[in-house]
């Protein structure tokens, strides 16, 4: 994992992008939140396709949830 350094300046924008990004990574990627939402996806869209419905019309559904119209 990325190391955090603590000790930035949070009002210089550089490091507080480096310092905000560096806990996401490192939050996404030590609980599995990435993996677990991409299995999630995937389950959906095989459940639904299997159900009759296209696949590509379910990931456009699940992209225009997590992005808006």
């Amino acid at each position: 994992m990325l190391e955090v350094d603590e000790r930035y300046d949070l009002n210089d924008k550089n490091s507080k992008f480096e310092y905000d990004f560096k806990r996401a990574f490192n939050e996404i990627f030590t609980n599995d939140k990435y993996q677990k939402a991409a299995d999630n996806l995937r389950e959906n869209i095989l459940t639904n396709y299997y159900n009759g419905h296209k696949a590509k019309d379910v990931l456009f559904e699940k992209i225009s949830e997590v992005i808006g119209d």
